[in-house]
């Protein structure tokens, strides 16, 4: 199935969707800052290549974003899909005028569900944990360190196991807690709809046939 999503941000209400058209990168990447660069670097170490590398990726791939007033504000990807083994790789990236909102985390929590609604039972990432702002986030989600890297220290390892029963557990008190600062009336909403969220819909508005293999 392909869902889509949104979340109510400071900045505004950002819908996440799947990307339908990579030329639709082009505007983000160049407006990332060389931060983003330093610490992102799945597809090249600069917008020109990492958007040339884009547009040559293929179905074992699939792109996220999140948009803000038709502007993508964030992108996230299951890389690496193994349907046999039930395994990916996670990445995300946010506009740097867009951080510190929640839109990373709702992002990613978003991707997360998809994951888990199309049968994967673990979900892979590297990353530095100097970049603090990623690492914690990724640690506050379920992810747990498993090595480090012998040529950089530094960079870690981390999976998500969808499989455990204690997951949706804590993944639920987590979406719970992040959610205090919502207005009481979606709070409300939320807690009417818990049933649904256990059963991975919560936020996947509408869904259309998922191709990717």
């Amino acid at each position: 199935m392909k869902w889509k999503g949104k979340f109510r941000s400071k900045k505004g209400v950002v819908l996440f969707t799947y990307l339908d058209k990579k030329e639709e990168l082009k505007e983000f990447l160049q407006e990332l800052d060389e931060t983003t660069w330093k610490y992102w670097y799945r597809f090249g170490r600069g917008p020109d290549e990492a958007y040339q590398n884009i547009l040559l990726t293929g179905d074992d791939i699939l792109f996220t974003i999140g948009k803000l007033d038709e502007k993508i504000v964030s992108l996230a990807y299951l890389d690496k899909i193994n349907r046999e083994e039930r395994t990916c790789r996670f990445g995300i990236v946010v506009h740097p005028a867009y951080r510190n909102f929640g839109i990373g985390t709702a992002h990613t929590q978003f991707v997360v569900k998809i994951g888990r609604l199309e049968g994967l039972e673990k979900i892979y990432l590297s990353v530095d944990t100097e970049n603090e702002s990623a690492f914690g986030m990724y640690t506050k989600l379920g992810w747990k360190i498993v090595s480090f890297f012998e040529d950089n220290p530094s960079r870690c390892e981390m999976v998500l196991d969808l499989s455990q029963r204690e997951f949706l557990e804590e993944y639920t008190k987590f979406t719970i807690d992040s959610l205090k600062k919502w207005r009481p009336q979606d709070i409300s909403y939320f807690l009417g709809h818990l049933e649904r969220f256990q059963k991975g819909a919560l936020f996947l508005t509408e869904h259309v046939p998922f191709t990717a293999k």
